[in-house]
């Protein structure tokens, strides 16, 4: 990515603000991934507001905000804020096959986010509705983090389920891809 944005001349990104936004939010994933998570931060919380009235990029915007709120949540920011905007953006899209991923990740972004401030009440919403969405798209991307939410929201209730919905977060894991995750996942102890 670092070396096709070098190719990108910077006439043509300042003669169009799509591509600049588009730069700029990749500029901020390279930077996210080498740590430097301010700047980062400080990248997207600046391209978000070029894009408020664009209604053409309401899809890109709100990847934008759900972004800025995984970086608040490292940063020990308000990261409900962009969960927020994230999700009202969402929601004005029809859900398609192209966006519902996006809109699923939002979700289980929102219910993580208010499983961490207590609002128990929202986050099973949250979880059904990215549940709802799979089934509607016959798609079992995201499953997983969507039942890890599940489970975190369980532990935090004392629900009922709590060791039920582990055992099916270990089946899940079963056929995930990225070995880390599942040994990470594997290590929690109920």
């Amino acid at each position: 990515m670092k070396e096709i944005l070098k190719m990108i001349p910077s006439n043509l990104r300042e003669k169009n603000k799509y591509l600049h936004t588009h730069c700029v939010y990749h500029e901020a994933l390279i930077d996210y991934e080498e740590n430097n998570k301010i700047s980062a931060y400080e990248k997207l919380n600046g391209i978000q507001y070029e894009l408020e009235n664009d209604s053409h990029s309401t899809l890109l915007l709100s990847e934008i905000h759900l972004a800025l709120g995984v970086l608040s949540l490292e940063l020990n920011l308000d990261a409900f804020k962009h969960f927020k905007k994230s999700s009202e953006l969402l929601s004005a899209v029809t859900e398609t096959k192209y966006n519902f991923e996006r809109i699923v990740k939002v979700r289980c972004n929102l219910a993580a986010t208010y499983c961490r401030r207590q609002l128990f009440h929202l986050v099973n919403r949250e979880l059904n509705q990215a549940t709802a969405l799979l089934k509607q798209f016959e798609s079992t991307y995201f499953k997983l983090e969507i039942e890890y939410a599940r489970l975190l929201f369980y532990i935090n209730t004392d629900h009922k389920n709590t060791k039920k919905q582990y055992q099916y977060i270990l089946y899940l894991l079963d056929d995930y891809p990225n070995k880390k995750v599942k040994q990470n996942l594997r290590n929690i102890r109920i």
